[in-house]
């Protein structure tokens, strides 16, 4: 599939500029999903990261990130409970809400940290 021409210009603004946050901001269906899954394949194909974590505010969302994801070749865990210590090594990473992070945020640093892992987290809707 190919890339909207925004989608290939801010692939391109993060390649060049190789920066530790990058924010992006696109109205309703522009395609933030797969921009945000595009480049994180890149990441993971290219070894700078081990696994992807993405918050959503909502359980529903949580199912389309993974969704997504399985059409890019990630697969995302949409189910992950705060009572599960770590993701399941058959998964890249996982999907969680804005909730779950706030009731324990301890597991999801402990996810993050595990075995030195290189994470990428991707805030979906960041305004909630």
């Amino acid at each position: 599939m190919a890339l909207r021409q925004w989608q290939a210009e801010a692939l391109e603004k993060y390649r060049v500029s190789n920066p530790k946050m990058f924010t992006v901001t696109a109205t309703p269906g522009a395609g933030k999903t797969t921009f945000a899954l595009t480049l994180a394949g890149k990441l993971l194909d290219a070894g700078r990261i081990d696994q992807l974590i993405v918050v959503a505010p909502t359980d529903h969302l949580r199912k389309q990130w993974s969704d997504a994801g399985i059409e890019k070749g990630i697969f995302l865990d949409p189910s992950l409970s705060n009572k599960t210590a770590f993701v399941a090594p058959d998964f890249t990473g996982y999907v969680v809400t804005y909730a779950q992070v706030a009731n324990n945020p301890g597991i999801h640093l402990r996810r993050v940290s595990h075995e030195g892992k290189k994470t990428m987290v991707i805030f979906d809707e960041i305004h909630h």
